[in-house]
């Protein structure tokens, strides 16, 4: 018996960069011997599974925004996640424990623009508005609305004649499932009908999502009553992979979702707004529900006596009870608008979070949710307004309450643009605040007490954590005495030893502090306007220093400059601003304000370091640490992604050194020696920041998600330098911009198929290519498995490299006895090290599109 099979599954391939196609072999199987044919069904088991492999990039789920992005702990809610790839989640994952969520439905599209669709959504909306209002008729519906309606009833018939009869015709029931918004409809109240109107029928600029948030996921989420607060990450198990994380934040306030429409203050200009620019009726609707909220308010000041500079005005939304937190989204257009009671003589401090939710976006310019909060009194008269806080680009306002009264909060992006990812959360209330902390760091192991100031603090001082136990450097104050901190405090803890800035009167600032050892921190602050901060040490010729300050990373709004000056007064060395000179763009932070110097003295003698603002500001936060040190090599090294998903055995994972005080060896990256997967590539060698490898399950693993750390060993002098990898996703921002965004962990995934799917396809552990010239890499089949070497004739095969720098590329792959030769040619590139990263494809036949047969193990290269 003879029988032909093929490698194929109907998914189209599209390779990142440069492919050859090549012949392979029709695998043909016998009945004889049954040793044989077992072997060989192995394998075409093994193979079959390799081919079920899609790009993994362009399939993969993609969290855009989570909705609301938080919580108060001891409650259940309701969150609504939008994305890509994302309409079959099964599961929720949250870092940090005490949150729970299970998925409620899923969501193919968040919007009907369908006119069919659309029409059954306006059945669904009218049953719901009249068991609202208690009746079977709808009197208040115009006579256009009625001939609307009746169309779209018409419409929904399965027994009514249609102009396309083939065509499924969606049904209430099936349409409630298939959008958000519609769940709370079979027991509609007040603010379920309102929320939908609004959604649906209000008019937006562009109602349709972009393609990076179309899909949806209700999640039901729990937090527990003694969760921690906080920051956490959310993601979504679908069957497409593991999605990235957003980030979810835990709180011990109260919280509110905004209900729209809030963006008129003054009801007389609501509802004329609402009635006359919502179509089909529902304006005049949404305007009645907005109108019974109002007599109710009215009602309410009338029994209260309210004083006169608040009885007269009503709002569309009652006032707010503070503290609490307001959720919203700023969606096309879109103004928020909320209104609060505050007491005379009280701090209240509103703060809003909009890039920590969502801190890149690649298709916006510029690219994030830039939000803006305006606070107006109770007479309507603006009082503050604000787009970010000292450097940070989050929003915060601090006000002392000048009167009783109700007050307002307004919420836009700075443009008046709006999407489904603007979300904020807006903290109004008397929260602890901390503006300035002195000193911001100091060492390892040694008690440190710092003075704080602020708003609404228990105390004016506290005490740091230094312990020996926490391997970072940075970390973060948010607590004082047990009382929860409305933003955390940078600070950080080094080995070196440190020093306070000398109090001094103005006339001895005219004398440089002597530093008698280094190396040396010290911790100083710019409290004077023109204020220049002044050290020396003596230096000997060839000699190489180290001048870094760290005051912006830690969030002082110090935009420092630092001279370096010889005895003769004669500048030798400045520095005003690190940026692109210190590696990637890591996290939130664009403008890289501190100052660094690596320089040689020149000569033997007294040097003088000045350090002061370059916009002459100052006071009690400017504050900063400055290192005087020879050269202290070392590095920090991330991974992106954050997540992997193994379709096959293999994927891609890049590795990204940024390498420090002259830092210039290499590192290497393993995994931990009882880990189920390992590195191949894993050599960043000197003179290269950024290298793409692969990472490869050994075995079977379970299917669960899976926290692993890699680990990472550089040397200078010969001495091993450990440090754990940071994983990290890469966000674009603006179309051009990237930066990466840390994780808590790297989670893995085994989406299908066996791990030793390659183990039939050996490759050169290296290749050395030559510039401007071709290079041959070999690609055999085992011997063993002689009946997959390839056949002339027939082109099923493609390989292509992925993720390679410029000027390397694939020109011909060529079969022979053994397997293929592939011929890579080398331009001009600057990267003389790195890995050949091959994806291989396959084919039933030429008439067939290709399909990812999965990534190949990563092979050096050397260009000499």
């Amino acid at each position: 018996m003879i029988c032909k099979s093929y490698i194929y599954q109907n998914i189209p391939y599209r390779p990142d960069n440069h492919e050859c196609m090549v012949p392979i072999i029709t695998l043909t199987i016998t009945s004889n011997p049954p040793s044989k044919m077992r072997t060989l069904t192995t394998l075409l088991l093994l193979l079959t599974i390799l081919t079920s492999v899609a790009i993994a990039q362009q399939r993969e789920p993609l969290i855009g925004y989570a909705y609301p992005a938080g919580g108060q702990r001891g409650t259940t809610f309701d969150v609504l996640v939008g994305g890509r790839q994302i309409a079959r989640a099964g599961s929720v994952m949250f870092s940090g424990g005490g949150v729970h969520a299970e998925v409620i439905a899923n969501y193919g599209q968040m919007y009907p623009n369908d006119a069919d669709n659309r029409a059954v959504l306006n059945q669904v909306l009218n049953d719901a508005w009249k068991r609202y209002q208690g009746s079977d008729d709808d009197s208040s519906n115009s006579n256009n609305s009625n001939k609307s309606n009746s169309n779209q009833n018409a419409a929904v018939k399965s027994d009514m004649p249609s102009s396309e009869p083939d065509k499924p015709v969606i049904t209430p029931e099936q349409l409630v499932k298939r959008y958000p918004y519609l769940a709370d409809l079979s027991e509609p109240t007040r603010d379920s009908m309102q929320v939908a109107i609004y959604e649906y029928f209000f008019p937006r600029p562009d109602r349709k999502p972009k393609e990076t948030l179309a899909q949806g996921v209700l999640l039901r989420v729990t937090i527990d009553d003694n969760a921690a607060i906080g920051e956490r990450e959310l993601r979504l198990n679908t069957p497409q992979g593991i999605a990235p994380p957003i980030r979810f934040f835990v709180s011990d306030t109260r919280e509110v979702c905004e209900l729209e429409p809030n963006d008129v203050q003054f009801p007389p200009d609501a509802i004329a707004f609402l009635e006359r620019s919502i179509p089909q009726n529902w304006g005049r609707r949404l305007a009645a529900l907005v109108r019974s909220r109002l007599d109710e308010q009215a009602k309410q000041a009338s029994s209260d006596n309210s004083s006169s500079n608040t009885a007269d005005k009503f709002y569309c939304l009652p006032p707010l009870e503070l503290p609490v937190v307001a959720n919203g989204q700023i969606k096309g257009g879109d103004v928020d608008r909320f209104t609060f009671h505050a007491s005379k003589g009280r701090k209240v401090i509103i703060s809003m979070q909009a890039r920590e939710l969502v801190p890149f976006l690649a298709d916006a310019v510029p690219g994030w949710f830039q939000g803006m909060i305006t606070l107006y009194g109770v007479n309507g008269k603006q009082l503050a307004t604000a787009a970010s806080y000292k450097f940070e680009p989050d929003p915060l306002i601090t006000f002392d309450v000048p009167e009783d009264g109700i007050y307002t909060i307004e919420v836009r992006d700075t443009l008046f643009r709006g999407r489904d990812d603007f979300v904020y959360r807006l903290s109004i209330g008397e929260f602890a605040l901390v503006n300035s902390m002195f000193p911001l760091g100091g060492r390892v192991g040694e008690p440190l007490t710092a003075d704080v100031k602020g708003y609404n603090l228990p105390s004016a001082v506290t005490t740091l954590d230094t312990n020996t136990n926490s391997h970072t450097t940075i970390r973060k104050l948010t607590k004082l005495n047990d009382v929860n901190l409305l933003r955390p405090i940078r600070y950080e803890v080094s080995d070196l030893p440190e020093m306070l800035e000398p109090q001094r009167d103005t006339a001895a600032r005219s004398e440089p502090v002597a530093l008698k050892n280094l190396p040396i921190i010290i911790n100083g602050r710019i409290l004077k306007r023109d204020e220049v901060d002044t050290y020396s040490f003596k230096g000997n010729k060839g000699e190489r220093i180290v001048l870094d300050v760290t005051a912006r990373k830690l969030g002082s709004p110090l935009d420092a400059v630092i001279e370096v000056v010889d005895s003769n007064g004669k500048v030798i060395a400045k520095n005003d601003d690190r940026a692109g000179s210190t590696g990637p763009n890591i996290g939130l932070e664009t403008h890289h304000a501190d100052p660094y110097l690596m320089f040689t003295l020149p000569d033997d003698r007294e040097y003088v370091v000045r350090l002061y603002d370059a916009l002459q500001h100052y006071g009690d936060e400017y504050a900063y640490r400055l290192r005087v040190s020879p050269p202290r090599p070392d590095y920090a090294i991330y991974c992106e992604p954050s997540v992997i998903n193994f379709y096959g055995a293999t994927q891609p994972i890049t590795f990204t050194v940024a390498r420090q005080d002259g830092f210039d060896g290499t590192v290497v990256v393993r995994t931990d020696k009882n880990s189920p997967f390992v590195i191949y590539g894993g050599e960043i060698p000197q003179g290269v920041d950024k290298i793409t490898s692969t990472i490869t399950a050994t075995g079977r693993f379970d299917n669960k998600p899976t926290d692993i750390k890699l680990l990472a060993t550089g040397w200078v002098e010969n001495k091993p330098l450990n440090h754990q990898v940071v994983p990290a996703q890469d966000y674009e921002q603006a179309f051009i911009y990237h930066h990466l965004v840390t994780s808590e962990s790297l989670i893995v995934s085994l989406r299908r198929g066996d791990s030793s799917i390659f183990r039939a396809l050996k490759t050169d552990k290296e290749v050395v290519l030559k510039q401007n010239g071709d290079a041959v890499l070999n690609v055999t089949i085992d011997k063993t498995y002689k009946q997959f070497r390839p056949e002339k004739g027939e082109q099923k095969v493609r390989f292509a490299l992925q993720n390679q720098p410029a000027g390397i590329t694939l020109t011909a792959a060529e079969p022979t006895e053994n397997g293929w030769q592939l011929k890579i040619n080398c331009a001009e590139t600057k990267q003389n090290y790195g890995n050949i990263i091959i994806n291989v494809a396959a084919r039933t036949d030429t008439t067939k599109p290709f399909t990812s047969a999965g990534i190949m193990k990563a092979i050096g290269y050397k260009i000499e």
